[in-house]
């Protein structure tokens, strides 16, 4: 897992324009993984430009966090906009929310049916209930401090996944 961590690290430094994606209908761990994982893109790589987008059909009842952490709500990408795409909690690629071309820059989830489809894959399914705890397990690696933003969006991703 180390190497992988030190991939994705090595990739947000390099990169200009990060676009966050998760799967259709998404749910609290899709949101509050695609906040901390911007969150943690920021502190590793402060003039990376991130856009999170979210499908038109997400759950309701999430609609503050999407208005709040100014998520763009679309069905398509910008073509040619994007040098990284990280897609979060997707376990298939029938479930990607967003039409991009495969294999994404980055892949991290916790299902055990996680059909690997990034170049760089997380997949962790043994004692993690949700994405977001796997991202934490990133920002202890990163050694980061936890800000309100990442302790908020980690509780939304874990709560609402267990």
């Amino acid at each position: 897992m180390l190497k992988s961590y030190r991939d994705i690290i090595d990739l947000i430094e390099k990169a200009s324009n990060l676009a966050i994606i998760s799967h259709l209908g998404a749910d609290g761990d899709a949101i509050g993984s695609s906040i901390t994982f911007e969150e943690i893109s920021r502190a590793i790589n402060s003039k990376l430009s991130i856009t999170k987008f979210i499908s038109e059909n997400y759950i309701n009842a999430y609609e503050h966090y999407v208005k709040q952490f100014n998520f763009v709500v679309a069905d398509k990408l910008p073509e040619n906009t994007f040098d990284l795409i990280a897609g979060l909690d997707i376990p298939a690629i029938d479930r990607i929310a967003h039409p991009v071309t495969l294999p994404l820059d980055i892949n991290i989830d916790h299902h055990t049916y996680n059909e690997k489809f990034g170049r760089i894959n997380i997949i962790q399914t043994q004692n993690i209930c949700s994405t977001g705890s796997i991202l934490y397990d990133l920002i202890k690696f990163l050694d980061l401090e936890i800000n309100k933003v990442m302790a908020e969006s980690l509780y939304l991703s874990i709560a609402t996944d267990t």
